[in-house]
């Protein structure tokens, strides 16, 4: 059964409600929210003492299995980032071809899966053992999603990556710097990874939307999509990609920029109900996400993105 437009709808309502809960302060929240709040405080207090796993519905009700506290976000309000979600909700349809650079355990596999249905597909890398068998588990009865145990970078090389353990899992970089937010110490360990221009070309595959985020990354994922981003003769895909930690990534941040801008991208923001609006570039980022349409695609992408 696919997702109908009032699903989709809805979704985008309940999603823009609960959002106003995230700036609240705890007691505010816990008066407002009650039936949510209370059971997962104490949950993510004894997640804080020592990480463990807990199996619950997402917003569009796929089940998902993940540690808190990194899922605390998942499991509070059944979903990731307002704004991407949201964005993906009103633009991504039933045949389309996304892929998810950076699936964690699969929050938006999950979603992507729901929104193409049968006649599209997904195809997901996560590196890590221990993420990629969560992301295993969770994705294992949808059957339009194909997932990889690989990094993605510009060519198939073993990389050397922080894993920040069970309940830190989203932090895990192949950047240099590692997770600049945390003070764990996190344990290297060694990855595959792929080129996506060689992965469409064997898997005959023409995007339509690339989520990419890898935790400061995003340049090395890019300069392997070259082929992708430059080929004309195709509809090319949207990129959206995640900008965060200032400084620390601003090297790859603005790499990344450059990259898509000299390949007629350009950047635009995404607001919490999901439209879009050209975007101003900034000096620095603490946390984000950014929509990259393809100039030839412009007009049609902000028309279709609020088709809804």
């Amino acid at each position: 059964k696919n997702m109908t437009e009032t699903d989709r709808n809805d979704l985008i309502n309940t999603i823009t409600s609960r959002e106003k809960l995230r700036p609240l302060g705890r007691i505010e929240r816990l008066l407002k929210d009650p039936v949510h709040a209370l059971p997962y405080y104490v949950l993510a207090a004894c997640a804080k003492i020592k990480p463990f796993s807990r199996t619950f519905p997402t917003l569009w009700n796929t089940q998902m299995t993940c540690y808190l506290p990194e899922g605390n976000t998942f499991y509070y309000y059944g979903y990731c980032e307002a704004n991407l979600t949201n964005f993906f909700l009103r633009y991504v349809k039933t045949d389309m071809t996304c892929i998810d650079i950076g699936a964690h355990v699969g929050i938006y596999t999950m979603l992507f899966s729901e929104l193409t249905g049968n006649s599209g597909s997904v195809h997901s890398f996560e590196p890590t053992p221990w993420t990629y068998r969560l992301l295993e588990k969770n994705t294992a009865t949808l059957q339009n999603v194909h997932i990889n145990n690989n990094a993605v970078a510009e060519k198939a090389q073993t990389l050397t990556f922080a894993d920040y353990g069970p309940g830190y899992g989203a932090y895990n970089s192949a950047h240099a710097d590692g997770a600049p937010a945390l003070s764990r110490k996190p344990h290297n360990t060694q990855v595959q990874s792929v080129s996506l221009d060689t992965y469409f070309a064997e898997n005959e595959l023409t995007p339509d939307i690339i989520k990419i985020d890898s935790e400061g990354f995003e340049f090395e994922v890019l300069s392997g999509l070259k082929k992708t981003l430059t080929d004309t003769t195709k509809v090319r895909p949207l990129i959206t990609i995640e900008v965060a930690n200032g400084d620390n990534w601003a090297e790859n941040r603005n790499s990344s920029f450059a990259i898509l801008s000299e390949y007629q991208y350009t950047a635009y923001s995404i607001n919490t109900t999901g439209l879009i609006t050209p975007h101003i570039e900034q000096d620095s980022y603490e946390y984000d996400n950014l929509l990259f349409i393809p100039n030839e695609r412009r007009e049609d992408i902000q028309i279709t993105s609020m088709r809804i």
